[in-house]
């Protein structure tokens, strides 16, 4: 099972930790879609949204990543599935052409232009571009989004740590 990750579960080891089959198989573009900050998470945070413009100089950069179907499951929990956003199929533009892998995208329901997300959430994406080399002013526009502090200190300790732990791999 083919997946395209574009948001916090860009880092390898962060996915695995939900997807311990998860492993890489290349960098991918989704054309037609443009990355924004908007998705409503379950922490009331903004989270990335692969947002479909059907501009055709609009893209979103990702990984797809192989995955074993029995740990589908527990994946869509993870990213809210049902209550934040939609698992939908793309056609992703890869080196090797093009794949079909399911990604998260956020439903009409959960987009919230006006928030902001957490710094930790935001480190989770840059890790996973810079981890990945993404093109430099990819990163800068992720970069320049306005991120605040987790009001939920254990919450931001937690992601912190996984961010350390990545970091030091």
């Amino acid at each position: 099972m083919l997946y395209f990750a574009y948001g916090s579960n860009l880092p390898m080891e962060r996915l695995q930790r939900t997807v311990p089959s998860a492993s890489f198989l290349y960098k991918g573009i989704l054309t037609h879609h443009e990355l924004r900050f908007h998705r409503l998470g379950t922490d009331d945070s903004a989270k990335c949204d692969a947002f479909c413009t059907n501009d055709a100089k609009h893209f979103v950069l990702g990984v797809v990543y192989q995955m074993s179907p029995n740990e589908r499951a527990e994946l869509d929990q993870s990213e809210g599935v049902g209550s934040c956003c939609n698992a939908n199929m793309v056609i992703v533009h890869t080196d090797l052409g093009e794949v079909k892998a399911f990604t998260y995208q956020a439903g009409p329901y959960s987009i919230r232009p006006n928030l902001t997300p957490y710094t930790w959430y935001k480190k989770l994406v840059l890790l996973g571009t810079h981890q990945h080399r993404f093109p430099l002013n990819y990163e800068k526009v992720i970069e320049d989004i306005n991120a605040i502090e987790d009001p939920d200190q254990e919450r931001a300790k937690h992601n912190q740590a996984i961010i350390d732990s990545i970091k030091s791999d």
